[in-house]
């Protein structure tokens, strides 16, 4: 073989191989394709999932924490001094702006 023959079959070989890689593959999906598809799926169990409630949960951790709080500060508190009033006063504060917020989540979530 002649090294001309060589460089015509390498570059035919080349433009089988470029022909074949821009060809656009035919696809084509039957129309019962989904149906037969989702017959063969087992039947799906309905799940309902236990609703957690980190709000609540982390609010009443807030409350406990408050309460503690609380019975740190109130022996100091008879001591006179104006700062821990204030302190026992803004943490009586949020105490009872967490409750009340709990209660009223409580009254909303039941109501409906």
């Amino acid at each position: 073989m002649s090294e001309m023959e060589i460089n015509h079959d390498d570059r035919m070989l080349d433009a089988l191989i470029v022909q074949a890689l821009e060809a656009q593959p035919q696809t084509a999906i039957p129309t019962d394709f989904a149906a037969r598809i989702a017959s063969q799926l087992p039947a799906r169990r309905q799940a309902f999932p236990r609703q957690r409630n980190f709000g609540t949960m982390f609010s009443w951790i807030g409350v406990i924490t408050l309460i503690v709080a609380l019975f740190f500060l109130a022996p100091s508190a008879t001591h006179g001094s104006s700062t821990e009033e204030w302190m026992e006063l803004f943490v009586c504060s949020q105490l009872l702006c967490l409750l009340v917020w709990m209660a009223l989540r409580a009254h909303r979530t039941h109501k409906a």
